[in-house]
């Protein structure tokens, strides 16, 4: 049986992991073994929950099983603007098999998709009827679905075959996510500051309306201690990582006004 990452905006929510696991272990045909589940919290944001997403996929293709492995977002806020609906709609169910083998699976709000886009190897779609009638989809409908995929089943769905170009591309630098030490994960990647500065300079930045000089280093502990600095992180490709913005023993979300996820950031 394969096993399911939750990537998700409730997982903070103790009952409502316990009733999804519930669901998903009732939907099960082989309960001789209990499942693996594990979650992971998604910050309200697509833009986070797409780039954890992506993290977890490549982390399960450098050191874990990707071919047994299914990860299920999560981040569907239902807005289709601002008046009352009496349905509102959720964004369609898409199923992602990457290169790998790994199996992406959720509604398709916003960026929940767009980071593993160009590792996608085939997009699905399935139909939910009636899905709309329910307020907490992530136990009420999906468990199903996702039993079905842990256990190899996925032939036992009537999906149509979907085009990528379905997935939204993020073209702007934003900030991806912010760490627990006040770091800032923001979209550029190492490349992007190939021939433009180099280790040891400094280059501008611009988050959250605020403007600061970062000096562009190999690592977080590259400098002295105080000072907001620029480095390749440790997520996103191994060689082509995420740039963070940091402060060795200090936060850096503090220098921007604890900027929220998804917002713009300007460099250089």
């Amino acid at each position: 049986m394969k096993k399911l990452i939750v990537v998700a905006d409730w997982t903070n929510d103790s009952l409502a992991c316990q009733e999804f696991r519930t669901a998903v272990e009732g939907h099960l045909q082989d309960i001789s073994q209990p499942p693996t589940i594990s979650f992971v919290l998604a910050k309200q944001s697509t833009v986070n929950a797409g780039f954890n997403v992506s993290q977890i996929a490549e982390t399960e293709l450098r050191h874990g099983h990707p071919a047994e492995t299914i990860i299920f977002v999560m981040c569907d806020n239902r807005i289709h603007g601002v008046e009352h609906q009496e349905l509102p709609q959720g964004e369609p169910f898409f199923m992602a098999r990457l290169l790998s083998s790994l199996y992406v699976c959720g509604p398709n709000a916003g960026y929940s998709f767009t980071f593993v886009k160009p590792n996608i190897e085939r997009l699905f779609t399935y139909h939910i009827e009636g899905e709309e009638n329910y307020d907490n989809r992530s136990r009420d409908v999906y468990p199903k679905i996702l039993a079905l995929l842990m256990e190899a089943l996925e032939d036992n769905l009537e999906t149509d075959e979907a085009h990528t170009n379905l997935i939204p591309e993020l073209t702007d630098p934003v900030v991806l996510d912010i760490n627990s030490f006040g770091n800032i994960r923001i979209s550029q990647v190492k490349e992007y500051l190939k021939g433009k500065v180099g280790f040891g300079e400094a280059i501008d930045i611009t988050i959250n309306g605020v403007s600061k000089s970062v000096k562009y280093v190999e690592k977080l502990f590259g400098d002295h201690e105080g000072v907001l600095i620029i480095y390749p992180g440790t997520i996103g490709q191994a060689d082509n990582p995420y740039l963070e913005v940091g402060i060795w023993n200090g936060n850096a979300s503090y220098e921007f006004k604890s900027p929220e996820i998804g917002i713009p950031v300007k460099l250089g």
